[in-house]
C-alpha cells in the first residue's frame, strides 16, 4: 500500500456520501444550519442500500467504521444528527490493539453536538470544514482550511460539518498516550508544557487549540504514513504507530507557537501568554521585561503575573533558560570558546554568563562540554 493508494481512497466519495451530496445540492433533505431534516422512506431505503452494497478496500474500510456503525443502526429511522446529544467514551470507541483510532470524517452528513473523554485531533488535508465549539463563554465557530488542525480536549462540546468533497482525518487518543507522546516533547520548554497542560486538563473550562500548518507537505505525508501502518495492523503495528504519531506531533510542534489560536473561557489571558512565549522565543537575545511590557501594552508586573499564573515562569527566568539552552547547543556542536559563546547568546560579560549558566545547569559551561564530549 502506497501513499497514493491512501490519498486516492480518501478523496473518493463513498456511494452513501454521493447520495447525501445529491440531496444536499438539491436542497431535498439537508440544511447546514438545521441538520438532516429527515429522509423520505424511498431516500432512506436508497441510502441504506448504498451503504450495504459499498465494499471499500478491506484495509482502508477501517477508517470509516464509526460511520458504518451509524448507517447500519436499523433499530430506529434516521434522525437529525443535530438533534442528538452524545457522550462518547474511549473504552467504547478505541480500536483494540491500538492506543489511537484514526477516522476519515464523513462528508455531507450534518454533525451533532457531542462530547468525549478522549483527545481528538482533526486535520484537514483538502477542502474545508466547519467546527463549532460550545464553551462557557459562548459558541465559537471556525472554518478550517487545508493544513489546519484542532486539538480538542476531553469534555468539550462540539460538532463538525464537512459539506464538500474535502478530506478531514480525526486522530483519537486516550489522554495518557497524548500526554506521553506530546507533552514529553515539550520538556525543552517548561513554559509551553505548563501552558498546554493547563489548556488540556484544566477541568470544566477547557480550551480548543487551532494550528495553521499551511499545508506543510511533510506533515501531510507523515500522517498518511501513520494511516498506512494503522490500517495494515502488522506485527508491532501498535509500537510503529506510536512512533509515527510521535514524529507527527513533533512536526506540528513549531506551529504551536507560530500560528496557535485558542478558544475557550480563559482564552484572553492564555492568548496573551502564548503571544509572550512566542515573542520571547524569537527575541530572547536582545529583549527584557520592560521591552515585553511595552510590546504588549501592559505593565511589567501584569506581564509577569499572567506568565506565572498560566506558565509557571517569569520573563527573566524564561529569557535565561532560552539563552542557556542556546549556549548548550553551541557547547555541544561547536568548538567556540566560552568567551565567544557569551556574546553569541546575548551576554556581554563572560563571568556573568558563567554565573547564569551555573544557576540553570548546576555546572560550568566547560564541565557541561566535557561531559557531553565524554558521552560521544
Amino acid at each position: 500500500m502506497t501513499r497514493e493508494d491512501v490519498y486516492a481512497y480518501l478523496e473518493e466519495l463513498e456511494p452513501p456520501e454521493r447520495l447525501m451530496k445529491q440531496l444536499y445540492q438539491n436542497h431535498q433533505a439537508i440544511s447546514v444550519e438545521n441538520g438532516l431534516n429527515g429522509l423520505s422512506e424511498g431516500q432512506n431505503a436508497q441510502y441504506m442500500k448504498r451503504a450495504d452494497e459499498y465494499k471499500p478496500h478491506p484495509l482502508l474500510q477501517k477508517l470509516t467504521h464509526f460511520e458504518t456503525d451509524i448507517q447500519r443502526d436499523d433499530s430506529a429511522p434516521l434522525k437529525s444528527p443535530s438533534a442528538l446529544e452524545a457522550v462518547y467514551t474511549w473504552d467504547t470507541y478505541s480500536d483494540p490493539g491500538h492506543d489511537m483510532t484514526i477516522v476519515r470524517h464523513y462528508r455531507y452528513w450534518p454533525g451533532n453536538f457531542h462530547r468525549h473523554d478522549y483527545i481528538e485531533i482533526s486535520y484537514v488535508y483538502s477542502g474545508s470544514c466547519r467546527h463549532v465549539f460550545h464553551t462557557e463563554d459562548g459558541m465559537h465557530e471556525v472554518t478550517l482550511s487545508p493544513g489546519d488542525l484542532v486539538i480538542i480536549p476531553p469534555d468539550m462540546e462540539h460538532k463538525v460539518d464537512v459539506f464538500n468533497d474535502g478530506v478531514m482525518l480525526n486522530i483519537l487518543t486516550g489522554v495518557s498516550i497524548f500526554q506521553n507522546l506530546f507533552l514529553q516533547n515539550l520538556t525543552g520548554s517548561p513554559a509551553l508544557m505548563e501552558f498546554f497542560s493547563a489548556i488540556i486538563w484544566e477541568g470544566r473550562h477547557p480550551g480548543v487549540i487551532l494550528l495553521h500548518t499551511a499545508s506543510d507537505r511533510m506533515i501531510a505525508d507523515t500522517l498518511i504514513d501513520l494511516v498506512i501502518h494503522y490500517v495494515q495492523n502488522r506485527l508491532f503495528s501498535r509500537q510503529i504507530c506510536e512512533h509515527f504519531l510521535d514524529i507527527w506531533l513533533l512536526l506540528i510542534l513549531p506551529y504551536c507557537t507560530d500560528t496557535m489560536e485558542l478558544f475557550g473561557k480563559t482564552s484572553g489571558e492564555r492568548k496573551l501568554v502564548a503571544s509572550i512565549i512566542v515573542y520571547l522565543q524569537k527575541h530572547y537575545m536582545e529583549t527584557s521585561l520592560e521591552d515585553v511590557a511595552e510590546e504588549f501594552h501592559y505593565s511589567a508586573s501584569h506581564v509577569n503575573r499572567v506568565l506565572k499564573k498560566h506558565a509557571g515562569i517569569t520573563v527573566s527566568k524564561e529569557i535565561r533558560r532560552l539563552k542557556i539552552r542556546h549556549a548548550c547547543e553551541l557547547l555541544e556542536q561547536t568548538d567556540y570558546s566560552v568567551e565567544s559563546i557569551t556574546g553569541l547568546v546575548g551576554y556581554k560579560n563572560t563571568s556573568y554568563f558563567i554565573e547564569q549558566f551555573q544557576k540553570e545547569m548546576r555546572m560550568t559551561p566547560l564541565k557541561y562540554r566535557n561531559q557531553k564530549s565524554a558521552k560521544t
